[in-house]
């Protein structure tokens, strides 16, 4: 797992973009190397990765959001740890504002990690210790906590919650389940493989919520969107998200969220989320703790999971990544410690996801186990 290890502040930055694989050193080295009948390992081919493009990001966000029959593909682009650039367009005639805010899906599980490393930053929380000793009541489960007052709660009792550290949930080896049911029950034991869970990050917040003594919209609020100015970025009910919709571009009815969830409910703009890029890639001891001691993603070679985010290489240049999915919306992205840069697109199609390996690539290098993970197309 060397090759996901940390990058500290001495790594290697490239003031003029990516390296090509097709640069003219690099042709002379492969040359002499078949010269000699060396066997070449880790070529343009064989490398795993794809250059980023010079094109332009909005016309190529425009030509996808046509193509994909999507009424709003919001981005932003950061560069050199600095928002640079937040564009929205429209592929049916609507007008689509930079501003528009969209449901993040499971991008809100990164932001919410923030605040949780936060806390154990100041040493209010030890990742490494059991979670139910913040819930001294015990965890009561929610079959539906997407809504208030809603579905059946049922108190775990299972041994193996006590087992359960902060650190699982972050890096999804808990062994809980993705999807809410009644009762919970673990699908393999903590501790001992990469499993997505979503459950898992309910179980944090309900942690959180509890040793802040405050809801998550609250705690979310003082720790992050406050401080880093995201100020069209919330829960519902405080925020309505623009309208989603199917793949083909027809309106899909919006489920039901009434509740704020880590994992699942964040809504923002382009822009706010910007500023949480901008954030954390200013933020050299962040970076550290995300990347340190990442877990494999089992059947998904050159995958690896961080402190809240996905984690792939670009030859020796660490990414960080994670897609969002909800009915009607489709987001994700993608950030290099090392440069500095970052990419986050929001779209209001269920076609969303297509449009981000080839805008990803306007900025970043395009790893090919990221855009071929099993779970960006479920």
């Amino acid at each position: 797992m060397q090759d996901f290890q940390a990058r500290g502040r001495g790594a290697a930055t490239f003031a003029g973009g990516w390296p090509s694989c097709a640069s003219p050193a690099r042709r002379r080295t492969l040359g002499a190397l078949a010269a000699t009948g060396l066997a070449l390992l880790g070529g343009c081919a064989a490398r795993g990765f794809e250059d980023p493009v010079a094109d332009d990001p909005r016309a190529s966000g425009q030509a996808l959001a046509t193509r994909l029959h999507l009424c709003r593909l919001a981005f932003v682009v950061v560069r050199g740890r600095q928002v640079q650039r937040v564009e929205a367009v429209s592929g049916c005639g609507e007008a689509a504002l930079p501003g528009d805010v969209f449901q993040a899906a499971s991008l809100g599980k990164p932001v919410f990690a923030w605040a949780v490393l936060q806390l154990a930053a100041q040493g209010a929380l030890d990742l490494d210790a059991p979670v139910l000793q913040y819930l001294p009541g015990g965890y009561e489960h929610s079959s539906n906590p997407f809504v208030r007052s809603a579905g059946h709660l049922d108190r775990v009792d299972d041994a193996r919650l006590a087992r359960v550290t902060a650190r699982m949930l972050l890096q999804h080896t808990s062994g809980l389940p993705n999807l809410p049911r009644a009762p919970l029950v673990f699908e393999a034991e903590p501790g001992v493989a990469w499993r997505y869970s979503g459950e898992g990050y309910t179980l944090l917040q309900r942690a959180v919520e509890a040793l802040a003594g405050a809801p998550l919209d609250r705690v979310m609020a003082g720790h992050v969107f406050g401080p880093l100015g995201m100020a069209s970025s919330g829960y519902p009910p405080d925020l309505h998200p623009v309208a989603g919709h199917h793949e083909d571009g027809r309106p899909r009815p919006p489920p039901r969220f009434d509740a704020p969830v880590a994992g699942t409910t964040l809504l923002t703009t382009a822009g706010d989320y910007g500023r949480f890029l901008a954030a954390l890639l200013n933020d050299q001891r962040m970076l550290r703790s995300i990347q340190s001691a990442p877990v494999p993603v089992p059947k998904a070679p050159g995958l690896a999971w961080g402190l809240g985010w996905g984690m792939a290489n670009a030859g020796p240049h660490p990414l960080l990544w994670h897609w969002g999915s909800n009915p009607g919306f489709r987001s994700f992205v993608m950030a290099a410690p090392d440069t500095g840069d970052a990419i986050a697109l929001f779209t209001d199609g269920d076609g969303g996801m297509a449009a981000a390996h080839d805008l990803v690539r306007t900025v970043l290098p395009t790893p090919r186990e990221v855009f071929g993970f099993r779970m960006l197309h479920g």
